[in-house]
């Protein structure tokens, strides 16, 4: 049996703005602090390649990212990590509202590139928003759902 070592719990705030698994939930530009979440740092440093300082917890709303997410899922986000990245879940701000999405870039190689926001549900379409427009928060790493 594999054990990894055993490290200190890692203080994370859960922040009071909503990422839409929908049509975008608006936030403003304070966020509050709701809550904070105790997990191991060996889990963000080494599993999540995380530093823990720039870690937070949002929830999820809406049911455009299901089966993948479901609404009221806890989403671990790495805020640090804000390059979009073809095939990842980003939490960005599309312009109307925050949201979160897998991405792809469009072209690959193309000039002004797009990103292409895609949701795990089929009832909602993709779309598409200039990547210049596109105020990406942060990687999600974990998903948190109830059972």
């Amino acid at each position: 049996m594999w054990e990894h070592p055993a490290t200190e719990a890692i203080k994370v705030p859960e922040v009071g703005v909503d990422a839409s698994a929908g049509p975008g939930a608006l936030t403003g530009e304070h966020v509050d602090v709701e809550a904070h979440w105790f997990l191991p740092e060996y889990m963000i440093r080494h599993e999540g390649g995380a530093s823990p300082g720039a870690v937070c917890i949002l929830r999820v709303r809406g049911d455009s990212m299901e089966p993948e997410l479901s609404d009221g899922d806890r989403l671990v986000v790495d805020t640090a990590r804000r390059a979009p990245a073809t095939g990842e879940m980003f939490v960005l701000w599309d312009g109307t509202g925050l949201v979160v999405k897998r991405i792809e870039i469009l072209p690959p190689d193309g000039n002004p590139p797009r990103l292409r926001l895609k949701s795990a549900n089929p009832d909602y379409a993709d779309y598409d928003c200039p990547a210049a427009d596109a105020h990406v928060a942060g990687r999600v790493l974990w998903a948190v759902r109830k059972v």
